[in-house]
């Protein structure tokens, strides 16, 4: 039931975003990658990616006052251009770009407070937009909250597509998604869960600890967390998972996480233990993803909020630590059971490869009768050596039961 919940609302997520694309957004969205694209290549630009259309970033933007103006809420993790129209905007950019190539030109776009206008939609690292209109047009980009173009006065000695971010690819000296359809304002969960483990690698060498384990994706925690009512009792909670929350899956985030372990970590040993003691019973936040034995982890978004609800299991309590920076105590030398110490985090061990099983030679008849009575002798370690038939079958059983039951049933 409750995975069909979750079906149900990736899929109204993802359907939302289709059907919410006009033909004139299409055109407007495939108009301003065509812009993009041209630029990388005159510019030879390495890092220009591909915008992929946010019905994430057009609720963002439903939601704002549009008669506040500059919104505080920018140069976070998006940032915006005010539009008259959706229409011609390559020759709306050109326009606005020209004053900025000419070499006497002081100033940068990027020195503008709130906005470079339409030249934020040529941030060559922003791969997300979201438009919406009402008297005027609004569009926001994403997921960087800095203004950042290159240098309008000068040609790159870089190769086009050459530094394109983690999920894309260099296709035709332009930086596009391997999939679409993964592509989020919220960002790569992987990118999260690798951050996250890497974070706790790093902890369990700072701390010696011992039992430090990977963190892997877990869809029935997921399924769990898009379900879960925060104002009732949840009877699971502190048995078999903990929970934290956080914003999205983004760099910015995962930086935002890992400032927080640090200030932890610059708290005293009574100071830790305190914090601890006082929120155990609930939630450590951030402080949850340091927790030793907790093995899996499942994010997923709250029903009328934006942030996201990550259960960490399989464990509902928190492991007391020692957090003494000089113990002698070596960080993985206590793994679970199917697990490994890579480099002080302990991983799942990877399947031993068996051995390749090698096919007898048949010998000649002459060669048999001579070696009969030496095979007699050995016949138990020859019985416990044996080698499975090698030989090929032309029909298999189960393929003559299925001719035979379709002879039957017709």
């Amino acid at each position: 039931m409750r995975k069909g919940i979750t079906f149900l609302i990736f899929s109204l997520l993802f359907v939302s975003s289709i059907v919410g694309l006009s033909d004139e957004e299409q055109k407007f969205l495939d108009e301003v990658n065509d812009v993009r694209a041209k630029y990388a290549k005159d510019y030879n630009l390495p890092n220009m990616h591909k915008l992929v259309w946010s019905e994430h970033l057009v609720s963002i933007l439903n939601g704002l006052d549009w008669d506040w103006g500059t919104w505080p809420e920018a140069r976070k993790t998006w940032r915006y251009t005010r539009l008259n129209t959706l229409q011609n905007i390559s020759d709306v950019i050109d326009k606005e770009i020209e004053p900025f190539l000419n070499v006497a030109t002081t100033g940068k776009p990027e020195d503008a407070v709130y906005s470079m206008d339409s030249l934020e939609l040529l941030s060559p690292v922003q791969t997300v937009i979201g438009c919406s209109s009402k008297t005027y047009v609004y569009c926001l980009v994403g997921a960087e909250g800095n203004a950042q173009l290159w240098d309008l006065k000068a040609k790159s000695s870089e190769n086009p597509g050459s530094a394109c971010l983690p999920h894309y690819k260099n296709e035709d000296r332009f930086c596009v998604p391997v999939n679409s359809a993964e592509v989020s304002y919220f960002g790569f969960r992987q990118d999260f869960v690798d951050g996250i483990n890497e974070k706790r690698r790093s902890f369990a060498k700072l701390y010696h600890i011992p039992n430090m384990h990977e963190l892997i994706w877990n869809q029935d925690l997921v399924d769990i967390a898009v379900t879960l009512n925060w104002v009732d009792n949840q009877p699971q909670a502190g048995q078999t998972w903990r929970y934290s929350l956080i914003s999205s899956f983004r760099k910015y985030d995962l930086e935002k996480f890992e400032k927080y372990i640090n200030m932890f970590s610059d708290k005293s040993e009574q100071e830790k233990k305190d914090y601890i003691t006082r929120l155990k019973e609930d939630s450590l936040f951030e402080v949850e993803f340091m927790n030793p034995e907790q093995t899996r982890i499942g994010c997923g978004k709250m029903a009328d909020d934006l942030d996201f609800v990550c259960l960490i299991g399989n464990l509902g309590n928190w492991t007391e630590l020692s957090y003494d920076t000089n113990s002698n105590v070596a960080p993985g030398s206590k793994c679970l059971a199917g697990y490994e110490n890579t480099d002080g985090l302990c991983t799942v061990a990877l399947p031993t490869t068996p051995l390749p099983v090698t096919q007898r030679i048949p010998q000649p008849e002459k060669q048999i009768k001579q070696t009969a009575g030496a095979e007699a002798a050995g016949a138990e370690t020859a019985e416990a050596d044996k080698e499975p038939d090698m030989a090929p079958t032309r029909y298999s059983p189960y393929f003559m039961i299925c001719i035979v039951t379709v002879l039957f049933l017709f």
